[in-house]
């Protein structure tokens, strides 16, 4: 009975207690007549079904949120980019990278995991647009005042629609945690650099030394994870949701 237990703990984490409570008791009603052997397969099956979608949009969402990052930051701040920002725009356009990188990575986790239908899905489409708008166009009056009306746009939805007000929340504490994760893995990033190697790295030093590129390699995956659990932990109890996972949309 134990391993049903923890069966119906892990189906919990993507289906809620409610929902998973309710397909292991159809499946133990079954048990007998179809054997043990029917039972686990059927029980895997249900866990596929569930967990499919979080998984398959956690991966999505972690290479969406990489791949915005560099765009976004290169468009502003790389050699070839067509304006260089002056220095009262460079905190603007950085912190714009920053959102916009987290929002694209909420889209896709939040729209693979909870439907396109989702008040948090929407709401971070609507601010990863934004943020990716005023980046790539932030020099032309025009695209400053469609960003500003649509931003007005979007706080007055957040503070009109209760589900968006909600939805902010999941959003504004997602975008935090990824914030403090990030700050919290590069200090000890740089602790266990240091205590490994203190002196300047190089190529040769890196090769002597590999546990410190793992452990580089493994902030961004252990931030977006952070992310990730923050939005489902916040989505589950302000979104009404019992923290289910969509089977479909």
């Amino acid at each position: 009975m134990r391993s049903v237990a923890a069966m119906e703990w892990l189906l919990a984490r993507f289906a809620g207690k409610r929902r998973a409570a309710a397909m292991m008791g159809d499946l133990l009603e079954q048990r007998e007549q179809r054997g043990a052997w029917w039972f686990w397969r059927a029980a895997a099956g249900v866990m596929l079904a569930v967990a499919w979608r979080p998984v398959l949009g956690f991966v999505g969402a972690f290479y969406v949120c990489n791949w915005s990052q560099s765009a976004l930051q290169m468009r502003t701040f790389g050699i070839h980019a067509e304006h260089h920002p002056e220095v009262l725009w460079t905190p603007t356009l950085m912190t714009a990278s920053v959102v916009g990188s987290t929002m694209w990575f909420m889209f896709v986790y939040a729209g693979a995991r909870y439907g396109l239908r989702d008040h948090v899905t929407r709401l971070s489409l609507g601010i990863a647009a934004l943020a990716t708008t005023l980046i790539f166009g932030w020099w032309q009056p025009l695209v400053l005042a469609l960003c500003a009306i649509a931003c007005i746009g979007l706080i007055a939805t957040a503070a009109i629609s209760r589900g968006y007000r909600r939805a902010s929340l999941v959003v504004t504490a997602v975008e935090l945690s990824g914030i403090i994760a990030l700050l919290a893995f590069t200090s000890l990033g740089s602790l266990y650099q240091s205590h490994v190697y203190s002196g300047p790295i190089g190529d040769r030093e890196w090769r002597a030394h590999p546990s410190i590129v793992w452990v580089w390699f493994a902030v961004w995956p252990l931030t977006t994870s952070a992310m990730a659990s923050t939005c489902a932990w916040m989505h589950k109890r302000l979104m009404g949701s019992d923290g289910r996972t969509v089977i479909a949309d």
